[in-house]
């Protein structure tokens, strides 16, 4: 995320400097001034200016760390405030620029909120400060720049990991703003035409923002949107969720899932076709093969690929991302571990696990791996696995992580540990409630599971996922300890008074496809 930003400091540093050259009052004008009062500003104003331009001097000549701090101090003197309006939003930029750049996030962020409150405020602004406030957990502001860039600046939102982006769009499902936010976010996004990188769409984002539009009875946009929903699950959420049965109505073939399975797939192909060079169009065709139990097929397109880049020197690389050689893995382990094949899955999701991302422990395989053992009833080995997984974890991995610690832990018997990760889950379960749901089934706190899922039922903004996980679908045998759990969801599924908010809602239907990857 911050290459973005640093790629614009010494483009800023140029702009604040010519500025501050074109602003500076000459000694005609301080001596023509009118009154003592406004010389002794102008001459405050032009002594900050000056130490203005030197700390640029400084910061463009090699020695940032030396010059910021003189930028800071300058920006902090009561003189700053007589600066013209576009001198002190270039200052202002270029302070936020500079401190990402030295790893001074928490002193970026407040910089970036001034700057972008000024009229000269653009696009750069308001990126700043969302990744400063997504590093820094300020979720309200992150989901309030994110808004601010899709409606104005749609240009920006390629300069974002689009994992960024789903995070911030999941924290607006929770943050006390509540639904005007999520609102906005979504709606913005939409209007800005954002897509996944492989440029498909972000079906559960408009699958959201339809169900809003219902609310609001804005029938015909809710429509419109339900026309960029690609995702066969997407599809089935909203199958199943009484909120759309009007649109289910009006444009059925929408919610033929099916059809929708069929063209993803077609479209995943087609775009590997003309993407000979990227590994990560196989990934998603992958994904929609898994998606759509299509097992043996992703072992043969797992198995070329591999046989591909086995194939050829070391000095030629057969595709353009070869880092994604890891999700080829990962989504190889699932198909084998769909077909029974335990002892091969195991080979292929720990190679995953063992390679690195960026230089850096590689946290998704990782947890992967350690629910894999999990599942598996291995405890020990679960544990393990998470001992390796570093410090650079989002929220939602956090959740992840002591979900799979916790269910370790309790197969082992360590009570320490098993408290320590239910606390932590418990305390951050906003963060991922579906996570939180599936920890008091691994726990066997029915009743509160059951509670939570009623909960989740009635809330509209996280039903869709509540729905989703009650489907009868076509999954494959689970690992032992799953089919445990498993066995407990579907006590809690029949359970009279977990019928009655099922009914209220949505409805409970059979599907050939297995239940989503999560």
């Amino acid at each position: 995320m911050r290459a973005t930003i640093r790629g614009g400091l010494s483009a800023a540093t140029a702009i604040v400097a010519l500025l501050l050259g074109a602003c500076a009052p000459g000694p005609k004008a301080l001596v023509e001034s009118s009154s003592a009062s406004t010389t002794a500003q102008m001459l405050a104003a032009d002594v900050c200016r000056r130490a203005l331009a030197s700390a640029l001097k400084q910061m463009t000549s090699g020695e940032l760390a030396e010059g910021y701090p003189a930028l800071i101090d300058a920006i902090q003197s009561p003189a700053f405030e007589q600066l013209k309006s576009a001198e002190r939003h270039a200052a202002l930029l270029v302070g936020g620029l500079a401190a990402v750049e030295l790893d001074k996030v928490a002193e970026a962020h407040p910089l970036f909120v001034r700057s972008s409150a000024m009229p000269e405020a653009d696009g750069d602004d308001w990126l700043g400060r969302l990744q400063t406030a997504y590093d820094l957990d300020k979720r309200e502001d992150a989901i309030q720049s994110l808004t601010q860039l899709g409606r104005h600046w749609p240009e920006k939102l390629q300069e974002l990991h689009f994992r960024v982006v789903s995070e911030i769009v999941r924290n607006a499902h929770q943050v006390p703003a509540g639904e005007p936010m999520l609102y906005a976010v979504l709606d913005s996004l939409y209007v800005a035409k954002w897509t996944l990188p492989d440029s498909t769409e972000p079906s559960g984002m408009w699958r959201d923002l339809a169900a809003l539009e219902l609310d609001r009875q804005h029938f015909a946009r809710a429509q419109e949107i339900m026309s960029r929903v690609q995702s066969p699950h997407v599809v089935v959420s909203m199958r199943i969720d009484r909120r759309f049965d009007r649109l289910r109505e009006a444009v059925p073939q929408y919610f033929d899932v099916d059809a929708a399975v069929a063209n993803e797939l077609a479209m995943m192909r087609a775009i590997v076709q003309r993407s000979p060079r990227s590994l990560d169009a196989v990934v998603q065709l992958t994904y929609s093969m898994l998606s759509a139990g299509l097992y043996d097929d992703v072992l043969a397109t797992t198995a070329a690929v591999m046989g591909k880049i086995k194939g050829v020197s070391a000095k030629v690389a057969p595709y353009d991302d070869m880092e994604k050689q890891i999700w080829i893995l990962d989504n190889r382990a699932r198909a084998l571990a769909a077909t029974q094949r335990w002892s091969e899955a195991e080979a292929e999701v720990r190679a995953a696990a063992d390679r690195t991302e960026d230089g850096h422990p590689n946290v998704s395989n990782i947890i992967n791996l350690a629910w894999f053992y999990a599942e598996a009833g291995r405890g020990d080995a679960a544990l393990a696995a998470l001992r390796n997984l570093g410090q650079d974890v989002s929220p939602f991995g956090l959740m992840q992580m002591h979900a799979a610690r916790h269910a370790a832990a309790l197969q082992k018997g360590d009570v320490g540990i098993a408290n320590e990760s239910f606390a932590y889950l418990d305390k951050h379960r906003n963060d991922a409630p579906e996570t939180w749901q599936w920890t008091l089934v691994c726990a066997n706190r029915l009743d509160e599971a059951a509670a939570l899922l009623i909960e989740r039922l009635g809330n509209p903004v996280l039903r869709s996922e509540a729905l989703d996980d009650l489907q009868d679908y076509t999954n494959p045998q689970p690992a032992s300890q799953r089919a445990v759990w498993n066995a407990r969801w579907a006590e809690i599924k029949n359970r009279p008074d977990v019928r009655r908010a099922i009914d209220a809602v949505g409805r409970i239907e059979s599907f050939r496809i297995p239940q989503e990857i999560s």
